[in-house]
């Protein structure tokens, strides 16, 4: 039997269900892995990689080349016998070890879906977990020539389009002030890096102006997701905001917890049961400011 995951919702969810089949495999002994969703695939009406615009069609298997990832392969092949569960409740519970054992063993692949946010699913091999999703040098190329030791990251999710209306999910003076007591504490710092879907309904929120004026350089990295992600990963301190990516950017990044991360209140929905308590010692939490 092999066993494999359908990616669901934005790229942030995408990890963190890879996270958690790796070490599902790992604590069993697992593998011969498939990934079996191709990379336009929509599967339950939500677009690959969420909202942000695409410059390349690329699969994970391109992006991550340790990935056992086949891009030729769909659950709608005929030749992919397809055992389902559909996890829903991944915030807050660490069942999915009961739902396993109801596997039919003549199945030819066991499909995972859902999110598995729960801290539980990602707290054991994090390095082991970076090392496999090492990026391609495809990636690492594209991304800009900054000096990311002295670089705060941020990832600021403004709606994808599976949300309904405009909708902007963050308090602006929040990553503001998270950033200027940063740069308080670390007077080195010199960049602020943000990636976000809209780069002018951003701007239009949050003003570039006001990072002038704490002492940072801004930088809008108009790409690719997965480059924003790999550009995050090499920044000293990341500011956590209001999106799953934004967790996963310190999460991939090896340097942590032993290096600061900031975030804030409009976390804290996701801060009990996702995010690793280990991986929180080298959290600084700075309060909303409205």
């Amino acid at each position: 039997m092999r066993f494999s995951i359908i990616l669901v919702d934005g790229f942030g969810n995408n990890l963190f269900q890879l996270s958690f089949l790796y070490q599902y495999a790992r604590r069993h002994g697992i593998d011969h892995l498939l990934s079996v969703r191709i990379w336009n695939d929509q599967v339950f009406g939500a677009p690959a990689f969420g909202g942000h615009p695409r410059k390349k069609a690329l699969t994970f298997g391109q992006i991550f080349p340790n990935l056992p990832y086949d891009d030729e392969k769909s659950i709608r092949d005929r030749d992919v016998c397809v055992s389902y569960v559909k996890h829903d409740s991944g915030y807050h519970d660490w069942n999915l070890e009961l739902l396993m054992r109801k596997i039919d063993m003549e199945t030819n692949i066991f499909v995972f879906s859902g999110w598995f946010f729960h801290y539980k699913y990602h707290q054991y091999g994090r390095r082991e977990f970076i090392e496999w999703m090492r990026f391609s040098e495809f990636i690492i190329d594209r991304a800009p020539k900054l000096p990311y030791e002295d670089t705060i990251s941020a990832h600021i999710r403004l709606g994808s389009p599976a949300d309904s209306g405009d909708v902007i999910l963050f308090d602006k003076m929040s990553i503001v002030k998270a950033c200027e007591t940063l740069k308080m504490e670390y007077p080195n710092l010199t960049h602020v890096m943000i990636c976000s879907e809209n780069r002018d309904k951003l701007e239009k929120y949050l003003e570039p102006s006001v990072w002038e004026k704490i002492g940072l350089t801004y930088v809008f990295l108009d790409d690719d997701v997965e480059v924003c992600l790999y550009a995050a990963t090499k920044c000293a301190h990341h500011c956590l905001t209001n999106s799953t990516l934004s967790y996963m950017m310190a999460y991939m990044d090896a340097k942590f917890p032993e290096k600061s991360v900031a975030y804030y209140d409009n976390f804290n929905y996701l801060i009990e049961p996702v995010m690793d308590p280990e991986l929180m010692k080298g959290f600084r939490k700075y309060p909303t400011t409205s």
